[in-house]
């Protein structure tokens, strides 16, 4: 890694500027893999050659802070990013994926009152993300290679097939590759109404989207699974907890199209609209002196859990949560010299115990269809902690 940065400033200060230049280069040994015969697993092969893979990036930053007055300062921020290639194996062979790479821009201004009892910060941002990976199609019941292995395996244990059948159809993979464009609006306040009050709240409004999701997969489904949809095979009991091979077909779809629902239009698990509010208190005399109390409130909008006839986006409940703490900070103890300045704090998440689960599935996006009001999955809170 190479690296160069510098600054400058105007006006005497009030106008400062700077600019950052990274030039990153990776070279990467990877081993071979190999199926074992009697696992059915792959396993690395380290008598095969060693396939050597370069990868070289460079990053450009850019800033520029400008203090319009003494309490007013508007900012702005660019940079191109380039990172590491994930560890995850992608279909056909099980290759690494590519460098990720994204372009991001901020900007905003911030306000300094009342002596700085007041801060407060306005800003928008924006990040356009190509080659994301992540390891979503890595589950035993979502990933393809695993899909395949326990249908094929079924199929060539019961001599339905033969292992020379199955071969071309059985692969190595962990994860997928995406991309992803994210803008947002945050708000940010910290105060201090006195000595011994502070407050701070937090609002923000974030939306994009995913799109080029998983194309190895989506190609994987149209080279592999006509195959692995053969009618005479769909009632095979597979060696995956007694399932038929047209369940676990069924299981795979299931996650499958969830992950697709939102492509175009949202980002999966994203609760557009945010608020958290924390305040406390600290004693400074008398003989709460030195005990400190605080809670806070968070809340997050509706969540997207799919798409209605492939226009409309169907949501789940929003959600909420309450915390509180308090603390004392032990002084002036003679007796115990060691235990001066000693603090102990308790923390109390989700102070309410509310219970109320956040609907994450439901069994049908069809409004025709019988499932179309039937709860698939839920997520509940923890409790009082």
């Amino acid at each position: 890694t190479k690296l160069v940065a510098a600054q400058a400033r105007f006006f005497k200060d009030r106008l400062v500027l700077g600019v950052g230049y990274r030039w990153d280069t990776l070279e990467v040994e990877n081993y071979g893999s190999l199926r074992n015969p009697q696992t059915r697993f792959w396993e690395t092969n380290y008598a095969a050659p060693i396939a050597k893979s370069s990868y070289e990036g460079r990053t450009k930053t850019f800033g520029v802070v400008g203090h319009i007055t003494k309490n007013i300062s508007a900012f702005y921020n660019k940079s191109d990013n380039f990172g590491l290639p994930g560890s995850q194996r992608l279909q056909p062979h099980g290759d690494f994926p590519p460098n990720p790479e994204s372009v991001g821009e901020d900007m905003g201004i911030s306000l300094d009152l009342f002596g700085g009892k007041v801060v407060a910060r306005a800003s928008y941002y924006t990040v356009n993300l190509n080659n994301g990976a992540n390891f979503n199609y890595g589950g035993t019941l979502t990933n393809p290679s695993s899909i395949s292995r326990i249908i094929l395996d079924a199929l060539v244990n019961q001599a339905i097939i033969t292992e020379a059948t199955a071969a071309p159809h059985r692969s190595i993979s962990t994860g997928a590759t995406f991309n992803r464009l994210v803008e947002g609006y945050e708000l940010n306040l910290t105060a201090n109404p006195t000595r011994n009050w502070s407050l701070s709240a937090n609002f923000s409004i974030t939306d994009g989207m995913v799109s080029n999701v998983a194309p190895e997969i989506k190609q994987w489904v149209a080279d592999h699974m006509p195959f692995l949809q053969t009618p005479a095979y769909q009632n095979v009991v597979t060696g995956n907890a007694a399932m038929t091979v047209a369940a676990v077909i069924e299981d795979f779809f299931e996650y499958h199209q969830s992950q697709l629902d939102s492509e175009g239009l949202v980002l999966p698990g994203n609760r557009k609209y945010k608020a958290n509010l924390f305040t406390a208190y600290s004693f400074s005399q008398g003989r709460l002196k030195g005990l400190r109390v605080g809670g806070g409130y968070t809340w997050q909008s509706k969540l997207p859990v799919g798409i209605v006839n492939t226009t409309s986006l169907r949501y789940a409940n929003d959600t909420w949560n309450t915390n509180a703490m308090v603390s004392y900070r032990f002084r002036n103890f003679d007796r115990l010299p060691w235990v001066k300045n000693l603090r102990l704090q308790l923390n109390v998440f989700n102070v309410t115990d509310d219970d109320e689960p956040t609907i994450i599935r439901y069994a049908s996006n069809d409004p025709a269809n019988v499932g179309y009001n039937v709860i698939r999955r839920i997520r509940t809170k923890d409790p009082r902690t």
